[in-house]
This record gives C-alpha cells, sequence and structure tokens, in this order.
C-alpha cells in the first residue's frame, strides 16, 4: 500500500472513531468514572499503575536527555533525542492550538448528560484549564515519545505503543480527558513523529 494511501485512511478510520466516540462513547463513561468514584475507588496498584502511565510522556523524554547529556556528542543518542524534542515540539503547536481555540469543559467539572454540553464555545484563554479539553496533550506527547522510541528500537516497539496507550488511558481514567480528546492527541503525536522520521530520513539520504 502507497504511504499515501495509507495516511489517508488512517485520517479517515481516526476521523470516524473521533465521531463515533464524541456521539456514542465521551460522556458515557465520563458519567460512569465518576459516578463510580475511579479512579479512587480501584486497588492500590491499580492506581500506582495509572500514575505511572499518566507520567510516561514526561518521564521518558526527561530520562533520555539526561543519559545523552552524559555521553560525548556525535552520537546516535543525540540525535534520538533531537528527534524526540523535534517531534515533542511539531506535535505540541496543533495541541497548543486546539487547547486555546476550541472550549470544552474537562471532565472531572463537567456535569451535563450530552456530548453537546462538553463545548462551551470559542477561546477559552491560555490560563483556563479546566476548559481545554481538547486534545489531549499528554496523549499527543506520548504517541510522539512511542513512534520515535519504536523507529530506533524496532524489536520493543509493541512495549512503546503500549506505554503510550497505557498513557492515553491514564487521561481518561483520571478524568481530565474525554475518549476523543486522547484519540485526537494520540493521531497529533503520531503524526508528528512521523512527520519528523520522514525529514530526518531524507536528509541522511541526501
Amino acid at each position: 500500500m502507497k504511504t499515501n494511501t495509507k495516511y489517508i485512511l488512517l485520517l479517515i478510520v481516526a476521523a470516524a472513531a473521533v465521531a463515533f466516540s464524541m456521539f456514542f462513547l465521551d460522556k458515557p463513561i465520563a458519567n460512569y468514572l465518576k459516578t463510580n468514584d475511579y479512579p479512587h475507588k480501584l486497588p492500590s496498584v491499580a492506581k500506582k499503575a495509572i500514575v505511572f502511565f499518566d507520567s510516561y510522556d514526561q518521564v521518558v523524554p526527561m530520562t533520555l536527555l539526561i543519559i545523552t547529556a552524559a555521553i560525548s556528542a556525535g552520537t546516535e543518542k543525540w540525535k534520538l533525542t533531537g528527534k524526540l524534542l523535534l517531534a515533542m515540539i511539531l506535535a505540541g503547536i496543533p495541541v497548543w492550538m486546539g487547547k486555546i481555540t476550541i472550549a470544552r469543559q474537562r471532565p472531572k467539572w463537567n456535569n451535563g448528560n450530552s456530548w453537546l454540553e462538553t463545548f462551551t464555545g470559542l477561546f477559552p484563554g491560555i490560563a483556563n484549564m479546566k476548559m481545554q479539553s481538547m486534545p489531549s496533550g499528554d496523549a499527543a506527547l506520548a504517541f510522539a515519545v512511542s513512534v520515535i522510541l519504536a523507529n530506533a528500537f524496532p524489536k520493543h516497539k509493541y512495549i512503546f505503543y503500549i506505554l503510550a496507550i497505557g498513557s492515553a488511558s491514564g487521561r481518561v481514567m483520571l478524568r481530565y480527558h474525554y475518549l476523543s480528546d486522547v484519540i485526537v492527541g494520540a493521531l497529533i503525536g503520531y503524526l508528528a513523529a512521523k512527520t519528523i522520521l520522514y525529514i530526518t530520513s531524507s536528509t541522511q539520504r541526501s
């Protein structure tokens, strides 16, 4: 399958998943978690797992930066860290554009029953964290990091994708995001990382 066709299909599937989630899953999941007092009701081990996954997108890049700083310049580690930073920056741009443009109240503070009630207009403001649910920045960063790491360490790629999915799921479990928020964020992170990998591979070939 040609690369262009693959990404077109990916966008179509992702758009369908976001629409289905937004119309049928977002509020039922959020209301269920709120009614049943999740994640506080979970066993201690499960809560610790959620906290671990939730910090994945922050801990991994910082750890790699520290490791890289201890190694001489010009090594493959520097190239890997550069790709990680570029992917996170590229993913961060559309994420923050979405957050300061789309006013969607986070499930932790929303008491409505319809998905329409989660959206309250446009331009919520930079500091209004409660109204910046769409898209999930954590999911975007987690997938951007995982795609880069999966490319660098292909034998362990499934581990990185599991961690990314766990990170995105944690945002839903902690009621900071709806399912559709994390799907959009994951797509942004995935495409940002793939773009950086394409650019860097083209540069190396030329």
